[in-house]
């Protein structure tokens, strides 16, 4: 997994977006990483990727 520099935030960033509380584009947002990086980020973790109908457009 790559190092990320605010280990907390991405925790919680993740957890979030696990739970359906925030969508992918504004994860990324949050932890300042294009959309692909933070895929990848989440790809290696093993958690699967859900779209809103706006993200999928």
């Amino acid at each position: 997994m790559a190092f990320y520099e605010n280990e907390l935030l991405l925790e919680i960033v993740l957890m979030l977006f696990q739970q359906d509380k925030i969508s992918l584009g504004k994860a990324s947002e949050l932890l300042g990483l294009h959309r692909m990086q933070f895929q990848k980020l989440i790809s290696e973790r093993g958690i699967c990727v859900h779209y809103d109908i706006d993200e999928f457009q």
